[in-house]
């Protein structure tokens, strides 16, 4: 008799499988982290549904409730998910941050009359943004997420269709230029039940438009597809209210950016983005329109004293200390209310820390539209990903809070993703 020999199967090894070897290292070992809680969702939903109201809760101490609810997100992953939060950290994002602050410090205290808390809240949003990538480690975490931000939005906009949407209607014939459409929007600032800043309203209700857009397109329930484009709609005409020129901006792009995701389907998604683009004109206040066809205003003003002054702050800047003890000023970056900033994230690092600044706040930028998930004319959540990160660095472009929470959240999410949901796809045009 001889024996016979039976030749199983080869399964590879990891490092045989096509592609494994290309694999950054802080994307392997997906399996050796548990999945995640329904504990981990709720908080991740109630951070980005809280977003928007901020300033509008009672306060520990001066602490908002998305700042403890960050604490708490903090105490549950350091004692339960040690090993996410040091995956976390180690992503490229989160390295280019922080050593971004490292340079931009050292550059600080080169500069007299040095301030540093600037550094330290970017630090805190580099931070957060670290707890909630912890948390992202499945679609159902981002799902979570990505919904938890819509939700705070259409709160938002029925909240501010509700206090200020007839106020704006009625002063339509008043706002017949930039000046008395200003004062219309000073007296809805007045009269709005959501405090912060009209800005940051406005891109709120446009990003949280193009996301419930975005995931009615790919949803297979009709019933989910109406609410969510009814929420969308809700949220487009609310982006108007605040009359801020980079919201509607923000909610015209972001629009657009979902069309162009759609790839071969975009003629249907066109047609269905007429329809609603449509709707969105005819209900937007016309008090609005006064003050977009307004091309000169205090602002573009602080972009033409800050270009004149540019031999000044180019290679060193002038540190956040001068700017705000009197350069800015003495520049003509003011306004009637006094010392402004820049309104845009690129030139406000530019003028704090010089050519380096901004070369290593490039680099963190870079690398947030780098990790976002590849395209897909079909996955809902990774357009509603990429639509805010898309959203996220057209903001940069009308704002100096670079580091805001919503940023926070934005970097989390898609280190999260990139590192637990979507590794094999990081880099979308790499071929």
């Amino acid at each position: 008799m001889h024996d016979v020999a039976i030749k199983l199967p080869h399964r590879p090894l990891d490092a045989e499988r096509p592609g494994a070897s290309d694999r950054p290292a802080f994307t392997q070992a997906r399996s050796s982290l548990p999945v995640t809680t329904i504990v981990e969702r709720v908080l991740l939903g109630l951070v980005a549904a809280s977003l928007p109201f901020d300033r509008n809760f009672s306060t520990v101490a001066g602490i908002g409730p998305v700042f403890i609810l960050f604490g708490l997100i903090a105490g549950y992953v350091v004692l339960l998910r040690s090993k996410a939060l040091i995956c976390a950290s180690l992503h490229p994002i989160f390295l280019a941050g922080f050593g971004s602050v490292a340079v931009n410090a050292l550059l600080e205290t080169l500069h007299g009359n040095a301030s540093y808390p600037m550094l330290f809240r970017t630090v805190a949003a580099i931070g957060g943004g670290i707890l909630v990538a912890s948390l992202c480690r499945d679609r159902r975490a981002v799902a979570a997420g990505m919904y938890g931000f819509a939700s705070g939005s259409a709160l938002l906009a029925v909240l501010l269709l509700a206090s200020s949407y007839s106020i704006v209607t009625s002063r339509a014939g008043f706002a017949r230029n930039y000046v008395t459409a200003g004062e219309v929007r000073d007296k809805m600032a007045e009269s709005v039940s959501v405090q912060g800043d009209l800005n940051a309203l406005a891109f709120f209700d446009a990003v949280g438009a193009a996301v419930t857009f975005g995931l009615g397109l790919t949803t297979r329930r009709r019933i989910w597809s109406i609410v969510l484009f009814a929420t969308a709609a809700t949220c487009a005409v609310a982006a108007f209210i605040p009359m801020s020129r980079g919201g509607v901006g923000i909610l015209g792009l972001s629009m657009l950016f979902v069309l162009k995701e759609r790839g071969k389907k975009g003629i249907a998604t066109f047609a269905l983005l007429l329809l609603l683009g449509g709707v969105v004109l005819a209900v937007a206040p016309r008090a609005v329109f006064s003050r977009m066809g307004h091309f000169v205003s205090a602002r573009d003003r602080v972009y033409s004293a800050a270009v004149q002054s540019l031999p000044e702050y180019a290679v060193t800047g002038v540190g956040v200390g001068n700017y705000w003890a009197g350069w800015a000023a003495s520049r003509g970056i003011r306004s009637m209310y006094g010392d402004v900033g820049a309104h845009n994230s690129f030139l406000q690092v530019w003028i704090y820390w010089g050519f380096l600044g901004l070369f290593g706040f490039l680099g963190v930028v870079l690398m947030m539209w780098r990790y976002s998930p590849a395209a897909s004319s079909d996955d809902g959540l990774r357009i509603s990903v990429r639509v805010l990160a898309f959203a996220l660095l057209a903001y940069l472009m009308v704002a100096h809070t670079f580091y805001d929470k919503h940023f926070a959240f934005g970097m989390g999410l898609i280190a999260g993703g990139s590192r637990w949901v979507w590794p094999l796809q990081l880099v979308r045009n790499k071929a």
